[in-house]
């Protein structure tokens, strides 16, 4: 049987989540029903916000050339690299020179951005280790950029 009713409210207290026939229980499945979205945390029904914004970023790139690429320490680890309308590589723990590394390994690009560092801070014991590591590491740039 099936029963309209004007007020949602009253929906989902009528129908429930599930029922029992003959001792299984069933759970009950209907168009517009809030459940629980992992992407976005939230309940809500077949819209989600955050799936929607995703798709709409996604077209937004989809065809753009990607000239330039951004490599980056685990500072950028939480980049969205549709929204960038750029390549996004982010290497956890990674100084200069293992960033430097994996941009030789990698696809060509015209242009390419580095953040990194901060790694090279929290593990350098003294000023002048730390300076050593940096001009060792943008030593490995030039080069790469030489080739």
């Amino acid at each position: 049987m099936v029963q309209k009713l004007d007020d949602e409210k009253e929906i989902k207290d009528r129908i429930g989540s599930s029922i029992v026939v003959a001792g299984v229980k069933f759970n009950i499945v209907y168009d517009g029903m809030e459940r629980y979205c992992y992407l976005c945390s939230r309940k809500h029904g077949n819209d989600c916000p955050t799936r929607a914004r995703f798709e709409f970023l996604k077209k937004l790139r989809k065809g753009r050339t990607t000239k330039r690429k951004f490599y980056s320490d685990s500072i950028m680890r939480h980049v969205n690299s549709l929204a960038l309308v750029t390549d996004v590589a982010v290497m956890s723990g990674g100084g200069i020179g293992q960033i430097v590394n994996a941009i030789h390994h990698d696809q060509k690009h015209e242009e390419v951005i580095i953040n990194a560092g901060t790694n090279e801070i929290i593990y350098s014991k003294t000023p002048d280790e730390y300076v050593y590591t940096i001009e060792k590491s943008l030593e490995k740039l030039q080069k790469l950029t030489e080739e």
